[in-house]
């Protein structure tokens, strides 16, 4: 990394180190929301906005995601630890983050290319998990999904199986997710 901060380039693959955020500390099990591995920039930090990174992680069904401390959770790495388990996820877009980066992607063939180059190919008209949900009954949340090709927010059912994308944001020596 630069000394004067992040400044990844569009389409540039990035690879951060392992960080993380609590979650949720259970007894002797913790969970922490994570950054790490290869991302790609899709837009250049300005002085007026963020830059952002995203992961495409592929399909993923309904049955590997949890509620944890009221946010979407999958278990995406697993530690054992001397006094109990540390379980870390990427964290889900809001539907409007995943908007936001969709829209970019699209306004940009380049974008596309990266994406296939590092194996992290998706259709950006596909259906996208968020972590977005809908109350039903008391206490009971349902998943949901964003139908991009329809433009269309969905109650997950079933094990339905749809895409994963995780997004990072960076300005200056930040980094947010």
């Amino acid at each position: 990394m630069a000394t004067d901060g992040y400044n990844w380039k569009k389409g540039e693959t990035v690879y951060l180190p392992w960080k993380e955020k609590l979650i949720k500390q259970s007894g002797s099990t913790g969970y922490v929301s994570i950054v790490n591995s290869k991302y790609i920039c899709v837009r250049e930090a300005t002085n007026t906005q963020r830059g952002v990174l995203v992961k495409a992680m592929g399909k993923v069904p309904m049955h590997h995601i949890i509620k944890v401390g009221g946010v979407i959770f999958c278990k995406d790495d697993k530690s054992n630890l001397i006094d109990g388990k540390l379980y870390a996820g990427y964290p889900f877009p809001s539907l409007q983050e995943l908007k936001e980066v969709l829209d970019i992607i699209r306004q940009d063939d380049s974008l596309a290319s990266a994406f296939e180059a590092e194996r992290m190919s998706f259709r950006p008209d596909s259906t996208f998990w968020v972590s977005d949900t809908v109350r039903r009954f008391l206490l009971h949340t349902v998943l949901q999904y964003y139908d991009a090709g329809s433009d269309q927010l969905c109650k997950a059912a079933g094990d339905d199986m749809h895409v994963r994308l995780s997004m990072a944001y960076f300005y200056k020596d930040n980094l947010v997710w």
